[in-house]
């Protein structure tokens, strides 16, 4: 079953009982966790490895390990944060090479 990710990551929320971010993220739109997805990180983007990502966290939340499922998004998000930290650095140096 193919899901989108905003669904994947309502869906995660709401079976983490997780209300803020549910609330905040699902039930409005969400322009704040959208404007993070939607950034061209084509250049950086490693769909394989996000894919991964959210199969590791879905097996992991019916084991019950509540520390190994926050580990894992943990990385999950930290990866993400690297690879816009990099595109964002890496467009700031063109825009500096553009000026005179």
């Amino acid at each position: 079953m193919a899901v989108s990710s905003e669904h994947y990551h309502c869906l995660l929320f709401q079976t983490g009982h997780n209300q803020m971010l549910a609330g905040q993220l699902c039930d409005k739109p969400y322009p704040l966790l959208r404007s993070y997805r939607h950034r061209p990180l084509a250049r950086l983007s490693t769909p394989g490895l996000a894919l991964l990502e959210h199969r590791q966290i879905l097996n992991a939340m019916p084991l019950g390990d509540g520390e190994q499922v926050a580990l894992l998004m943990y990385r999950h998000v930290t990866h993400r944060r690297r690879r816009l930290a990099r595109l964002y650095a890496q467009q700031h140096a063109q825009q500096q090479e553009k000026q005179p």
